[in-house]
């Protein structure tokens, strides 16, 4: 049986990855930002789990940040 999480854990999941991912590279917000082409109130609504990116703009993300764009959909395994 697969587990299906709902729209709202996914977007926490992309959240917390994007924002991970920004910080090792070293990125503010802004900066993620513009490189993907949206402003930084959007990054930081999409890395608060308040907005979900388009796909475009999942892509951008992962580009910019050197990953497949399915491990930001990846929803962190716990280690508690």
């Amino acid at each position: 049986m697969v587990d299906v999480i709902d729209g709202a854990e996914v977007r926490k999941a992309i959240g917390v990855n994007v924002r991970r991912l920004r910080k090792a590279k070293k990125l503010t917000q802004e900066q993620l930002a513009e490189k993907v082409g949206i402003s930084p109130v959007h990054m930081n609504r999409i890395e608060q789990g308040h907005s979900s990116p388009s796909a475009e703009v999942l892509f951008a993300i992962s580009d910019e940040l050197g990953v497949e764009a399915d491990k930001l959909r990846q929803v962190p395994v716990s280690t508690a």
